[in-house]
């Protein structure tokens, strides 16, 4: 069996090998989760893209469906032999136009409003990304501190704080009386 020096020792590096190792695990960890945070920005950018491209196709459904009631309102308007150029005909049709602006506005807003929130949410995902790469040298640093103090700590008390007469209580008083 090892004397009990030899496991102290052992104990030691065993320790400080777990605090390195710590760390390192740690930063393996913020390395994944800044990847993860890099994906999740990328898939938000392409939603963005998307939901303006949606827009845009909603945009030409809307003034497709448009063009069709407007089709048939003068279609109608003419079959009972009203002039579409002018009077309440013509006002039908302009507002009919009109409210399919309105529409068409209002499905721009809204595809660049959700275009946004995935802009958005993809910057503070690159910054989450950004902070944990940062965060990365100042835990591997951390693991390396812990790990070399615990070895002066453990040498402090293999070598001296154990077994010395000032730690066993049987120091020597200096100057004084007697």
């Amino acid at each position: 069996m090892c004397d009990p020096t030899t496991l102290m020792i052992m104990n030691i590096g065993v320790q400080a090998i777990g605090a390195s190792s710590k760390s390192n695990a740690e930063a393996a960890a913020m390395r994944g989760n800044a990847e993860m945070a890099d994906m999740q920005a990328a898939l938000d950018d392409e939603r963005a893209a998307d939901a303006i491209v949606r827009g845009g196709e909603r945009i030409f459904v809307r003034r497709l469906t448009q063009a069709q009631i407007r089709g048939r309102q003068k279609a109608v308007l003419a079959a009972r032999g009203l002039s579409i150029s002018e009077g309440s005909a013509f006002d039908i049709l302009e507002d009919t136009d009109y409210l399919a602006e309105i529409d068409v506005n209002t499905i721009q807003t809204n595809a660049e409003r959700e275009a946004w929130g995935f802009r958005s949410r993809a910057k503070v995902s690159r910054f989450r990304a950004g902070q944990l790469r940062k965060g990365i040298p100042s835990t591997l640093m951390l693991g390396q501190v812990q790990a070399l103090g615990g070895l002066v700590s453990g040498g402090a008390q293999l070598f001296g704080g154990g077994s010395s007469s000032v730690a066993s209580g049987s120091a020597v008083s200096v100057g004084g009386g007697g």
